[in-house]
């Protein structure tokens, strides 16, 4: 976070998940663990235009509109993450 958009702030580890996905159409396939990490912070960003090239603040219910509306927009673990932590 500190390269990409100038953030330092004290993480902690929520989570470890370990998921599978396979499209068939693009014949894509992952099977990762990867840890999930929450923080808070409200400062300014400061983008590294090398790494970012902008961002965006949502809600959690405009984030559920913009996930059913163009689910292929996101990856299958945050999709999943969302599912096991916050939404359904």
């Amino acid at each position: 976070m500190s390269e990409e958009l100038g953030i330092v702030t004290k993480l902690v580890l929520c989570d470890a998940i370990t998921y599978s996905f396979y499209d068939k159409k693009s014949g894509l396939t992952e099977h990762e663990f990867d840890y999930v990490i929450t923080g808070n912070y409200s400062g300014t960003f400061d983008l590294n235009p090398a790494e970012v090239s902008s961002i965006k603040w949502i809600s959690v219910t405009e984030l559920m509109v913009q996930l059913a509306k163009h689910p292929e927009d996101y990856t299958p673990w945050f999709k999943h993450i969302l599912q096991k932590h916050l939404l359904f």
